[in-house]
């Protein structure tokens, strides 16, 4: 996951270095639309430079893009806004503009489904280990979440490919330098704003493709894996939802399941661990849920600029 995290850092990076917001010349610096945005992409962008892959600090960062994307639909109601895009409506740059807008709707879509998928999947488990009585067993259950868990890596890393497509096209995209050009004004801060979506959005198919741990074969590796389970269980007994959700119920689940008996205690743990992932997740939902609605209305609202 670090690495991924790494990963996704510096692919972002490399698209944030041609997006220098604070040198866009929009009318009047002094405008309070132009500050608000400007105050909220320095947010953004303190948020993605200090950034762990957990639920919470994911679910910030959706809320502080919605705000964002709330401050964007200020200036497509700019008069600025509403006399230049539409006179240049069928230019490259718009176009560009408008395909942004549509990929970036599409892959929020997909993202927010995979978070639902990923939080039944979760709620189910830890129904079946609420439920479990004495003498009976959740490997079923387990081996269910498991399946899902894959399928949900997979569709993650295929998201992440698309958001890596939408930057670097952002990145080949050119905008006019001149700052007396408004359109050049506009698209500059709308572009800004896709690369930080991107960011955003990475930072959350990372934490869902958050690799599943293999189950060791030989009884060679299972007995070092039960040393490092009993370490890692004593570890996580002591911390209070601290790092990343998926990783503490996988570890949880070795501690459950990678040993000759399921017992109690470790159960308790993995239903802990399950019940605090729901609601991290709960959490990302809400977010998603927000910056989907607000995504449609932004997209709606630059298409009936440009169509004015």
């Amino acid at each position: 996951m670090a690495a991924s995290s790494s990963s996704s850092s510096s692919s972002s990076k490399k698209v944030n270095n041609s997006c220098h917001f604070r040198s866009i010349s929009l009318p009047s610096k002094s405008n309070p639309i132009i500050e608000r945005i400007g105050e909220e992409l320095n947010k953004l962008k303190a948020w993605e430079e200090s950034s762990t892959s957990t639920a919470q600090v994911i679910s910030i960062g959706l809320i502080g893009l919605s705000d964002l994307y709330r401050c964007i639909d200020d200036v497509l109601s700019l008069p600025l806004t509403q006399q230049a895009l539409p006179l240049h409506h069928h230019e490259r740059s718009v176009d560009e503009l408008l395909e942004t807008s549509l990929s970036l709707l599409d892959i929020c879509s997909a993202a927010r489904e995979t978070v639902l998928q990923l939080k039944e999947s979760v709620r189910d488990l830890r129904s079946a280990v609420r439920r479990r009585k004495d003498g009976s067993s959740v490997e079923s259950s387990i081996a269910n979440y498991m399946c899902s868990r894959k399928r949900i890596i997979r569709s993650a890393k295929g998201l992440i490919l698309s958001l890596k497509r939408v930057g670097h096209n952002l990145a080949s995209s050119t905008v006019s330098d001149d700052d007396h050009d408004r359109l050049s004004m506009v698209i500059k801060a709308l572009r800004c704003v896709s690369v930080i979506t991107i960011s955003v959005y990475e930072s959350l198919l990372f934490f869902l493709s958050m690799p599943v741990p293999r189950k060791p074969k030989s009884s060679k590796w299972l007995l070092v894996s039960k040393l490092l389970q009993r370490r890692e269980t004593a570890c996580e007994e002591q911390m209070t939802d601290v790092g990343n959700e998926l990783r503490n119920v996988d570890v949880a689940l070795r501690a459950a399941c990678w040993c000759e008996r399921a017992e109690a205690e470790k159960l308790q743990l993995l239903y802990r661990r399950l019940e605090a992932t729901e609601v991290g997740l709960e959490g990302i939902e809400n977010g998603s849920d927000t910056m989907f609605r607000q995504l449609i209305k932004t997209r709606a609202s630059l298409l009936n600029v440009i169509s004015f």
